[in-house]
């Protein structure tokens, strides 16, 4: 078993890249399935920020126009919980705060997405730094290789729990929004026909119907990307640790044999 996993050092620590790049595929998926769960807006010099019915997407173009209009309908009204949060908003729009809901859930999404990236990179740094320490190829392992080996993964651990904190947090909001977050996601597809979206404002059925794909998966899969990661991450330490005291032990082996011989 010792032999086994010291010929296999190489590959032990370049898994570690593979599990890594899940990350960089969760980057890539996170948003698709609710990418459409925003809405247009305008900042000024000043920093005010203005949601209004014709503010419009400059790559899509797609405007607010049935978001508002959708929400106005008096039937369509999801709940009164919301607080006036928007000056810039309608009437009905500006007193269930709907416009500033979708808005910092986009807002915040794209951040984590972000985040999921830095997290990547700083994951691939940690790699990197292993490598330099030739974690992966020594026969015998210094205490250089055993910090290195210990500090990076464990880097990479810490962040990974903190993304899964922020991601669960981010599920918490789309959980308590789903019903508003599915009506958007239909309104403000670019693929929906303006046809659709006028049938829709008097019938949910229509949406229902075709937003049946929209669920958290993205939250789940991206727990179970950092889960892996935190799993791998602890599985290297303990490899480093592993090999450290075997190459601490075999080298006092040699060291107390030429001592026993030269008596």
């Amino acid at each position: 078993m010792t032999d086994f996993l010291k010929k296999r050092s190489k590959l032990i620590l370049l898994l570690y890249a593979a599990v890594l790049s899940l990350v960089v595929l969760l980057a890539l998926y996170y948003v698709t399935s609710i990418a459409n769960v925003h809405i247009a807006y305008t900042v000024n010099s000043a920093g005010v920020i203005a949601v209004n019915a014709d503010s419009e997407f400059d790559s899509t173009g797609v405007v607010n126009t049935y978001f508002f209009r959708y929400f106005e309908n008096s039937k369509n009204n999801l709940t009164d919980k919301y607080s006036v949060v928007n000056a810039g908003a309608s009437e009905i729009v500006l007193r269930y705060g709907y416009a500033d809901i979708v808005r910092s859930f986009q807002t915040d999404i794209s951040s984590f997405n972000t985040l999921i990236i830095v997290y990547a990179v700083i994951g691939y740094l940690c790699f990197a730094a292993m490598l330099v320490f030739s974690n992966q190829s020594r026969r015998v392992y210094y205490k250089s290789n055993l910090y290195i080996g210990i500090v990076a993964p464990l880097i990479v651990v810490v962040f990974s729990i903190v993304m899964i904190i922020r991601n669960f947090a981010l599920l918490g909001t789309f959980n308590d929004n789903f019903d508003l977050f599915r009506i958007v996601s239909f309104i403000m597809n670019p693929n929906t026909e303006d046809g659709m979206k006028e049938l829709a404002i008097n019938d949910y059925n229509i949406i229902l119907n075709n937003t049946t794909n929209f669920n958290s998966l993205n939250f789940t899969i991206a727990t179970i990307v950092f889960v892996v990661v935190i799993i791998y991450s602890v599985l290297l330490m303990a490899y480093t640790v592993y090999r450290y005291k075997e190459s601490t032990k075999r080298r006092n082996d040699i060291l107390e044999r030429a001592a026993n011989k030269n008596d």
